[in-house]
């Protein structure tokens, strides 16, 4: 595999990106964190300048973002730059770079929440997601008091909502129509909760969520498939952190067995391979300790097929984003076995 996603980064690093936009799956900052990783794992100083191009790029446009959400927002750049900073691969100025955009999810939520309501899934999905950037800064213990309170604030009053949005079971049925891991709204929602309870943040609150919540999978939810699996790997994760949980949901959602059985590889074999939407997207999402070997064979084995195949054009000149092309495929690739990419 190192020698596909050697050959693929040759033709890659020579692709014209200006035509691109900011976001995370759909634009430079995706890149940005694609070519960061190949310098982590292969020491390639072009690809570290490629990399820091990439991010002075997304910089220099700060002031002109409006969009919000994870895959294509401000969400998802403030994520992805925050993992950087812990990777030691960027410093970042605290005043210029992250307060800007703050306030801009700030006014968003604010907005959301107390003035224009939110009528689509998707505002709902991104409230998440900002919720979920808070709790990481909030755990840095870099923010001022001020903003660490207004952050709490936001986040308390964004789980009323999402509690009085998951009263209505069509928001839970319509989810499971297609497989969108990263604007799943259960399963991100469960992160969310295991986050604040490391959090010791409003634990009495989370609580009857939990208990709301464990009803509500268990009359609206199928047994099996590929969202009901990131669920309960998620559901597991989160009752190993508080395991008084665990008598909120059924024994249907405490997995005994493989989270990845045979009919989640039946379904898989009709997903693309790609993040946003496809089987990188479900390894991506789903707990290290819930890929087995089984499925990483599969997985390695559908790259390699995908690659052989002369009807696909695994290196399109016309897309090369990190959410629907091969970048984000061998992106999760090497996150999920970065030291051990010659063993499938």
């Amino acid at each position: 595999m190192k020698n596909i996603i050697e050959d693929y980064n040759q033709w890659l690093i020579e692709q014209d990106y200006n035509a691109m936009g900011n976001g995370v799956f759909y634009g430079r900052m995706g890149l940005c964190i694609y070519w960061f990783q190949q310098f982590l794992l292969y020491s390639n100083c072009k690809y570290k300048i490629v990399a820091n191009k990439l991010l002075e790029e997304v910089v220099s446009n700060i002031g002109f973002y409006s969009t919000v959400g994870f895959e294509n927002g401000i969400i998802g750049i403030l994520n992805t730059v925050n993992d950087l900073v812990e990777k030691n691969c960027i410093l970042t100025n605290e005043k210029s770079f992250f307060r800007p955009l703050e306030d801009k999810i700030f006014q968003y939520m604010s907005s959301c929440l107390f003035e224009i309501g939110m009528d689509r899934k998707e505002d709902l999905a991104d409230l998440i997601w900002a919720c979920r950037y808070f709790c990481f800064r909030i755990n840095s213990g870099k923010l001022s008091l001020e903003n660490e309170i207004i952050m709490k604030r936001l986040i308390m009053a964004s789980i009323n909502k999402v509690e009085e949005k998951l009263r209505n079971p069509n928001l839970i049925i319509e989810q499971q129509k297609q497989f969108l891991p990263f604007s799943n709204i259960l399963s991100n929602l469960v992160v969310l909760i295991e986050d604040m309870y490391k959090l010791n943040m409003f634990t009495y609150k989370l609580n009857m969520l939990c208990r709301e919540m464990a009803t509500l999978c268990k009359l609206y939810l199928p047994s099996q498939g590929l969202n009901h699996s990131l669920l309960l790997s998620n559901i597991a994760s989160l009752v190993k952190t508080n395991p008084k949980l665990k008598k909120c949901f059924s024994k249907n959602f405490i997995p005994t067995l493989p989270i990845c059985d045979l009919s989640v590889f039946s379904e898989c074999k009709g997903l693309t391979l790609y993040l946003r939407d496809g089987l990188s997207g479900l390894l991506y999402n789903l707990r290290r300790t819930d890929v087995d070997e089984k499925m990483m064979l599969f997985f390695s084995n559908k790259i390699r097929e995908t690659v052989a195949d002369k009807k696909t054009s695994w290196k399109n000149p016309t897309n090369f984003i990190l959410g629907n092309s091969m970048t984000g495929v061998f992106y999760t690739y090497q996150k999920l076995f970065a030291y051990e990419e010659n063993r499938y």
